[in-house]
Formats: structure tokens, C-alpha cells, sequence
């Protein structure tokens, strides 16, 4: 669908196309197509009309005319809806061939041949983890091939969590990486293994590298927001990544982690990603549409290619097909409401409670109740 199709537009698409969409960030690695930063726009004026209320009823008319606003004019967290597509930080003029590169095949080509091998799936880097592996939540699919629907719900309840928690409590951002997410100490246990996977343990410490590689110099410990902030040349690794630090590496994560957030919650309306119906009808349907019914269950992109489905048949622009009835939101109003609890969150004392907030939001009205199990 339009929602993410960035992983399969660039395998067919010229390196100058791409080149060309770094205004956009767009999902389908285009110039004009900029739908996550539309949904977004839409969303924080939303927020702003609301007058310091929950939003409700969001308008969803303009999204097409957003999709038309230029870089230079976009927000910053309108921005920071790319990451969950460039988690690697890669779309640059620098890195834009690596990326096409990897997209192209690598990152396929590997998940076909490691299988269910879990050491080598850790070594396929964000990059491909987030588009064919184990971080597939980060766009509200499945990781495996067969996963249950309350499994696929879990990392994205624990993937709202940690994105809130980077986004509005800098002291959580900036502890230790492997420290917070150890499998015996973490409170995030759908998603700690699959985070904590991803990275060698000796990242976790400082350790000697190379400026220009020729002065030494001390790379620092990653740090939960590290995750956020990273520019990458190696979509296989983030050994060489380069970090920004101190405020302005701060803003960064802030904007990157708010950016994922709603990136996941736009993403669960894809059809292409997530089975919404208003019935027990388990049939697939990649219409282009956004729909206001609970989510039946997740596809898994691989499973999807192995078994030839038409992901990109949702690749679209989205008619908007909800009942005002519906205890559901449509995305607009979601995405509007996720903003509204990062902003309740970062001015509040208590913030486990508006963090839980965004949780039970999530479950009623972006995820629902499934008639049937999958």
C-alpha cells in the first residue's frame, strides 16, 4: 500500500527517482508522495484546532493537497515519519545507492536464505529487520511468517511504549541500551529480544574508534535513543553509524521516536499490513482503503512474496471508508490523538500514566477487538 510501500518501490526504481525523493521521504520513493508527513500535517492541525483537548473527528479532506507541502515547510515530526522506512538514516546523496542496493534484493535474497536461523537474522541490520524481519511491528505487520494476531498486538502495544518514553523522558532516552533492554530486567518483553538482537553487546560500551580514520577517538556507549539517531553507509550494520549527540541529537530522537509511533499507527491502516473488517470474513482484501473496523489480523511481508500476494494493489491513494458509528478512529484522528498524548506525557510529572493512556487508546480505538482468532 501507499502506507510503506517504500520497500518495494526501490527495488524496481532508478537510482536518480530516488535521489529525487529526499523531500518527501516518500513511501513510494517519489518526488510528490509524501503520505505518512500528509497524515501528520493533517493531524497536528487537528491538535491545534482541538484547543488542548483529546481530538475528535478529525478532518481527513486535505490530505491530498498536504501531500504537496515542501520540504522546507514540513515539521519536524512530519519528518521523523520517514525513520521507521530509513531506520539507518541512508536517504542521503552519500548513502542513496547502498540503499537501492540493499532494498534491490540484499535484504530478501539474506531472509530467504537464513530462514529461521536467529543468530544471523540479528546480523541483517535495521534496515532489513524492519522491512523482512524480526522489527516488521515498526509498520504493524507480523515479524514471522506465522504469528499470532495477540503476538503482533503485544510489540506494538511495547513498540508504543518505548517511542513515548524516548519522545517524552529524556532520563529514560539516555540510559544504557543493552542495560534497559536485558530479557530478565526489561518491561518490554515482546520487542527487548528483537531491539537487543539487533546490536553486538560491545556497542554497549565505550570503545576506541577513528576520526577520518586516522585520529583516535572514544565512540560512546549506545544509549536507548541511540536507536533514533543514527546515519548509517552499511545497511547490514550499525557498527559504523554515526550519532548525534548532546541537544541536538536530542531533538532528533524526540522527533524520530514520535515519528515511529505514528508511522506503526498510519501503517495499521494499510490493507497491505492489517486485515481490518467488520465482519468474521478472514478473505484477503489489499483494496486501497482506510477502514474503520477492528483489526482481524497482520500479514507478514515475506510470507506475502512467497505466497505472490498483491501488496502493492493497496499502493493507492486511500478512499476513506468509515462508519461515524465505529468505535474505531480513522487515522487522521488517531494519529492526531497519539500526538495529543506525547504532548500530555512531556509536560507531566506522571508519566507512566499518560503512557498507559496512549496504550488503552491504542487497544479501543486504532487496534480493536478481533471478532475471531487468527
Amino acid at each position: 500500500m501507499i502506507f510503506a510501500s517504500k520497500r518495494l518501490r526501490s527495488a524496481t526504481v532508478g537510482l536518480g527517482a530516488v535521489i529525487c525523493s529526499f523531500e518527501a521521504g516518500a513511501y513510494e520513493m517519489s518526488p510528490l508522495d509524501a503520505i505518512h508527513e500528509a497524515m501528520t500535517e493533517l493531524a497536528e492541525a487537528c491538535l491545534i484546532a482541538s484547543g488542548g483537548a483529546a481530538p475528535t473527528e478529525c478532518a481527513t479532506s486535505g490530505l491530498r493537497t498536504a501531500m504537496g507541502t515542501k520540504g522546507g515547510n514540513r515539521s519536524e515530526t512530519q519528518k521523523g515519519t520517514r525513520w521507521p522506512d530509513d531506520p539507518t538514516g541512508m536517504i542521503s546523496i552519500s548513502a542513496a545507492a547502498a540503499f537501492v542496493l540493499q532494498m534491490k534484493g540484499a535484504c530478501e535474497s539474506n531472509i530467504s536464505s537464513i530462514g529461521t536461523d536467529q543468530t544471523k537474522r540479528n546480523q541483517l541490520g535495521l534496515l532489513c529487520q524492519s522491512h523482512y524481519g524480526d522489527l516488521q511491528f515498526f509498520h504493524a505487520m507480523a515479524s514471522q511468517e506465522i504469528e499470532q494476531r495477540e503476538t503482533t498486538v503485544a510489540k506494538m502495544e511495547d513498540w508504543s511504549r518505548l517511542a513515548f518514553r524516548v519522545a517524552t523522558d529524556a532520563t529514560i532516552a539516555d540510559t544504557n541500551y543493552c542495560t534497559y533492554f536485558e530479557a530478565t530486567t526489561s518491561d518490554l518483553p515482546a520487542i527487548a529480544p528483537s531491539l537487543l538482537g539487533t546490536v553486538d553487546s560491545s556497542w554497549c560500551k565505550d570503545r576506541p574508534g577513528r576520526y577520518w580514520g586516522i585520529f583516535p577517538i572514544t565512540i560512546d556507549a549506545w544509549k536507548v535513543q541511540t536507536l533514533f539517531r543514527l546515519t548509517c553507509k552499511n545497511a547490514f550494520s550499525q557498527a559504523t553509524c554515526k550519532e548525534k549527540l548532546s541537544s541536538t541529537g536530542r531533538k532528533i530522537a524526540v522527533n524520530n521516536s514520535k515519528g515511529a509511533l505514528l508511522h506503526m499507527v498510519q501503517d495499521s491502516y494499510s490493507m497491505s499490513h492489517a486485515h481490518r473488517t467488520i465482519s468474521s470474513n478472514n478473505e484477503k482484501d489489499f483494496s486501497p482503503a482506510v477502514r474503520c473496523a477492528p483489526i482481524l489480523s497482520f500479514y507478514s511481508y515475506t510470507k506475502q512474496k512467497r505466497e505472490n500476494d498483491k501488496h502493492d494493489a493497496a499502493d493507492q491513494f486511500p478512499i476513506f471508508d468509515c462508519e461515524t458509528n465505529s468505535n474505531i478512529h480513522d487515522v487522521i484522528t488517531a494519529s492526531a490523538n497519539i500526538l495529543y498524548f506525547i504532548e500530555q506525557g512531556t509536560e507531566a510529572t506522571d508519566k507512566k500514566q499518560w503512557e498507559d493512556k496512549l496504550v488503552i487508546y491504542l487497544k479501543e480505538h486504532v487496534i480493536g477487538e478481533s471478532p475471531v482468532s487468527n
